[in-house]
């Protein structure tokens, strides 16, 4: 992958939210990237961004089981690109076709999102994060912006789970009923 090609987190967005995590992935302009693509005949990316978003694991949260970009037939019978990745939000208006035509993917790694895809499970979303940091979009990250990725999810899912309320039912209580003795 070339420098052009390597994902950045981005420092400012218009719309900044602090539990997701925003990258921007450029890409150079040439042949290999021109719709449509060779793989799976989509109308709007070609082999480049296929080579780099339809492989699991996904490469914006690092799950094993999905990837992060697929296709699907519109309306008007096109193959065309959309976000298969639960957790991924676009920070701008444009939509993902525009942002291919113009030679780059920019999105977010929802932190809200990641926390309840998981269930709010912390040990699941522990190793989740895990995966994010090592095969998703966490591996671009500065360590302190990670970790501060991290505290952030697992304090939704601690801040979620404190709001749940559990009621018990006691079985074998029969003080309600009379007894024939």
């Amino acid at each position: 992958m070339s420098h052009s090609e390597t994902p950045t987190i981005l420092a400012k967005v218009a719309v900044p939210d602090p539990n997701v995590a925003y990258t921007s992935m450029a890409f150079k302009q040439d042949t290999n990237n021109v719709p449509p693509c060779p793989k799976c005949h989509a109308t709007d990316h070609g082999i480049r961004v296929h080579r780099y978003f339809f492989r699991q694991p996904c490469k914006c949260c690092g799950a094993r089981e999905h990837s992060a970009l697929s296709v699907k037939l519109d309306e008007d019978k096109k193959i065309t690109t959309h976000i298969t990745c639960p957790i991924v939000d676009f920070p701008q208006s444009e939509d993902l076709s525009q942002q291919i035509v113009s030679n780059y993917i920019r999105y977010g790694v929802n932190g809200t999102k990641f926390a309840e895809y998981y269930g709010y499970d912390i040990d699941s979303v522990t190793k989740a994060l895990e995966d994010f940091s090592t095969r998703g979009d966490g591996k671009y990250m500065r360590q302190h912006q990670l970790n501060a990725y991290r505290q952030k999810v697992i304090q939704i899912c601690e801040d979620e789970r404190a709001r749940w309320t559990f009621k018990r039912t006691l079985i074998g209580d029969d003080s309600n009923e009379s007894s024939d003795l």
